[in-house]
């Protein structure tokens, strides 16, 4: 049985990584913030963001007053 997790796919998905000669680790990384964060713009991205929400918050049910602190850096 498919769980609704099952029914998000990133744009790479399936497709094999093809390495870079001559890139140090450091280069080959730093443009991944980048196209996380424009995947998140994307339909399917603001489609898994929002069911992830819905979890998370499901899962963490502040109570009346409380506030969750999101740490993580979003634009």
């Amino acid at each position: 049985m498919r769980t609704a997790a099952d029914r998000f796919q990133t744009e790479d998905a399936g497709r094999k990584s093809v390495g870079r000669v001559g890139m140090s680790e450091k280069q080959r990384f730093d443009d991944w913030p980048e196209r996380y964060d424009r995947w998140f713009e994307t339909p399917v991205g603001k489609a898994v963001l929002k069911y992830e929400t819905g979890l998370i918050l499901e899962l963490l049910r502040p109570g009346r007053g409380e506030r969750i602190l999101d740490a993580g850096r979003r634009r």
